[in-house]
């Protein structure tokens, strides 16, 4: 609920860009996961590919460079997202809809 508070069933581009910049992966990386999930160009996430985009996280996060056909599989492990980490003004895109910057979540890892 945390990167849906109204409970729309989308997450915008830089809400998910925070979520998702608190993983600790370089910008080239999320940019990669971003165009994956949101393979449509259409700058939110439904829950389904925010889903994808975590367990791209994931995968990256254990050394695999992100690409459409992981983005099916469970990865070995849930995606690791540190709350207390603050992003660089210079890590951020500036991408509209990309990820960029980071916030603070006390979001509690789920599986889709």
């Amino acid at each position: 609920r945390h990167v849906d508070p109204n409970n729309t069933g989308y997450i915008d581009g830089a809400t998910a860009a925070n979520f998702l910049g608190t993983s600790g992966l370089p910008q080239d990386t999320l940019h990669a996961i971003w165009n994956i999930a949101d393979a449509g160009g259409q700058g939110h996430l439904d829950m389904q590919r925010f889903g994808v985009a975590l367990r791209l996280v994931a995968w990256a996060q254990s050394g695999e460079a992100p690409n459409p056909q992981l983005a099916d599989h469970e990865p070995r492990m849930l995606p690791e997202l540190n709350s207390q980490r603050q992003r660089a003004p210079s890590e951020t895109s500036g991408l509209g809809g990309s990820p960029a910057a980071s916030v603070t979540s006390e979001m509690q890892p789920v599986i889709f």
